[in-house]
């Protein structure tokens, strides 16, 4: 059992310190905090053999909580537990960076990664975190050990381990990585074996539906992947947002929001609108609904279903609980001049003055016209002439109405390139000069944190 996992302070003791490890020649594990003015510990916990297992130090600054996470199962795909938890304030406490120590000992039990985080990490995190070997968010500390046998013991047992590994890099910070997207856990479609939820539209321009039930109540905790919308007809260039929401009838809570367009009248593509990020936030047996608000005032019925996972999974990828969000919001897209000339970029509009948060960028919404002509479109982030690019997607308008939609380019890994207080803007270039013609552009993105 490894006796001192982390530490802060000095091998006396004497000043502040967080600990995590055993006492003298047992196999338990609990956590505990001196503050050089009070000591405040945990209960113990004797790992399982043979059991999945990790442990979690999180401190909340806004409750002065300290708690102790742990998995430890034989199956690694379930989530971890809160051990147990104490009230510390550290608001005051002056840590000194002494030593960082990770070792094996009884029970011959290894570690093989530190990771000291600037964010606390929810347990879906912390199980997702378990899985990988890069950091899920950004972190101070996260490194390999050179050698699983690692290291000094300082906890004054008479114990003393042979001094064999370090640490292979220095104190960060380091940036969050993507999780590697896989899972051989299955997709999942709602309603299931069922035609899609027939949605009436409003008729007033960009004005909420009634909600439709796609769930009547959840048989496990959804991992929301993208939503299908079809439209039978509809008005040329319509734009449209489907809100997701939880809740019984009438008590609807938005959890997401998709949005498209779609610009012919008939025969249209089957509309797929990829999460980027998928959204974790719709737990077991909840009612699952969507509404639906377009630029447009028919009320031709609409076809709408979801694609999910169901937790828990097998693999690991990024996820979160904050609901997409749409730019402009319950609006026509922003209209972008064109080009003088055949792939000339068009001058800038300003889409954002400036974010009320740091965004990341999921995905964009364009609409295009004229027949047979291929398009760019910039998106880009600073002020007004020094504008920098941000994220460049492609479009093309076939100049038959007949195949079209949801005109939603998602990214392929998400952009965290647009902090708080940025100036958005956009242009556009094509293989043709239309004149007076011109394009649309909106933008779906998620506040940080994620």
């Amino acid at each position: 059992m490894g006796r001192t996992f982390y530490q802060y302070g000095d091998p006396a003791f004497s000043a502040p310190y967080i600990f995590l490890g055993s006492n003298a020649d047992t196999s338990d594990l609990y956590m505990a905090v001196w503050t050089g003015v009070d000591f405040f510990f945990t209960d113990s916990y004797i790992p399982i053999p043979d059991n999945y297992f990790y442990w979690t130090i999180r401190y909340t600054d806004s409750t002065h909580t300290m708690d102790l996470a742990l998995a430890t199962s034989p199956d690694p795909d379930t989530l971890p537990t809160i051990f147990d938890t104490f009230a510390v304030d550290l608001s005051a406490v002056t840590f000194t960076i002494d030593t960082e120590m990770v070792g094996n000992g009884w029970s011959d039990f290894r570690f093989g990664y530190i990771g000291i985080f600037q964010s606390s990490l929810t347990l879906a995190q912390i199980h997702s975190q378990s899985l990988i070997k890069t950091p899920l968010v950004a972190a101070l500390s996260f490194t390999p050990l050179a050698n699983k046998d690692d290291v000094d013991d300082i906890t004054v047992n008479g114990h003393d381990w042979i001094v064999s590994g370090s640490l292979l890099t220095a104190f960060g910070p380091f940036p969050a990585t993507s999780v590697g997207p896989y899972t051989t856990s299955r997709l999942f479609t709602a309603p299931s074996a069922a035609n899609s939820v027939s949605v009436t539209p409003n008729s007033s321009a960009w004005t909420n539906s009634a909600w439709f039930e796609i769930e009547a109540s959840t048989d496990a905790a959804w991992i929301l992947t993208g939503l299908i919308v079809t439209p039978d007809n509809h008005s040329a260039g319509d734009n449209y947002e489907v809100d997701v929401g939880v809740g019984a009838a009438a008590s609807e809570v938005v959890v997401t929001t998709f949005s498209g367009s779609f610009l012919s009248k008939s025969a249209d593509s089957p509309g797929v609108l990829q999460s980027t990020i998928p959204l974790d936030n719709i737990g077991v047996g909840v009612r699952v609904s969507v509404r639906l608000r377009k630029s447009g005032t028919t009320t031709f019925v609409w076809a709408v279903s979801a694609q999910f996972y169901k937790k828990p999974i097998t693999g690991s990828f990024l996820t979160t609980a904050k609901p997409q969000k749409v730019y402009p919001e319950a609006a026509t897209q922003t209209a972008l001049t064109t080009g003088a000339s055949i792939w000339g970029s068009s001058t800038y509009t300003q889409l954002v003055a400036s974010t009320s948060a740091d965004y990341v960028l999921v995905g964009v919404v364009v609409d295009t016209f004229s027949g047979n002509s291929g398009w760019e479109f910039d998106l880009s982030v600073g002020p007004a002439l020094s504008e920098v690019v941000i994220a460049t997607v492609r479009a093309y308008h076939t100049g038959i109405q007949f195949t079209d939609g949801p005109n939603f380019v998602p990214l392929s890994r998400p952009s965290d390139t647009i902090p708080s207080g940025s100036r958005i803007s956009a242009r556009t270039r094509s293989q043709i000069i239309i004149g007076s013609r011109q394009a649309f552009i909106g933008f779906v993105y998620i506040e940080k944190p994620l």
